[in-house]
């Protein structure tokens, strides 16, 4: 049934862009790839398509960044005013941003994410920047020992409060973009009492990355729109 909403949307006249909505059920969750590289790629403005991500990797004409790494590096851009960061964001460029603040240059990253989309983009994205990026699943040996060396940890593997504050080191810089919702509330991969006393900064769940990927989205839909192959 997903599969034929897809191909319904691929083909119907006068719609610009649609998105899959993710994290997709438990038993949809396995074909995430699948279905998600099944849009027409001029209208995934989600941007997550392999053919999308593989026009940012090669900086082609017409790349423009995923939403939810769009709203990663916004997000991480904001903590440093002297960036300007709102003069650098692609919708008012035409550019792919260069978001990484210098203070992070050559420092190190680590993306938990459990996924073969969301990680190797914010990878990407943070190594262009200057920062030594790595991604490690929620279950990998070496995932503590990368912790304690980050100055910046995003998570995004939907497990509740699995990242708490002896995992991280002191003034990370952490950035949630898990959900899951338990008992009808909306909660994220960070156990937010514990972090919150270790981290220089970081994102609540709901409220701190949801609303940003929102406007990304609408900036690729409206900025973008049918020019992203054109």
């Amino acid at each position: 049934m997903v599969e034929e909403k897809i191909h319904e949307l691929n083909e119907r006249a006068g719609l610009d862009g649609y998105i899959v909505q993710l994290p997709l059920p438990m038993n949809l969750r396995s074909h995430t790839d699948r279905l998600i590289n099944l849009i027409n790629p001029s209208r995934d403005i989600d941007g997550l398509t392999e053919a999308n991500r593989q026009r940012l990797f090669e900086r082609a004409g017409g790349a423009f960044l995923p939403t939810p790494v769009g709203a990663v590096m916004t997000i991480l851009a904001s903590l440093y005013p002297e960036m300007r960061w709102e003069e650098q964001l692609q919708f008012k460029t035409g550019k792919l941003p260069q978001l990484v603040p210098k203070q992070l240059e050559g420092e190190q990253a680590t993306i938990i994410s459990d996924g073969d989309v969301f990680g190797p983009t914010l990878k990407f994205m943070l190594e262009d920047g200057g920062m030594q990026a790595v991604v490690e699943r929620s279950g990998s040996s070496l995932l503590r020992e990368a912790l304690s060396k980050s100055k910046l940890v995003v998570t995004a593997v939907g497990k509740p409060r699995f990242l708490t504050g002896d995992m991280i080191a002191d003034g990370a810089i952490v950035i949630d973009v898990g959900t899951t919702l338990v008992n009808g509330k909306t909660v994220g991969d960070v156990d937010w009492g514990s972090v919150s006393k270790k981290a220089r900064a970081a994102t609540p769940v709901p409220g701190g990355v949801g609303p940003v990927t929102v406007a990304m989205l609408f900036a690729n839909l409206f900025c973008f729109g049918l020019k992203i192959h054109s």
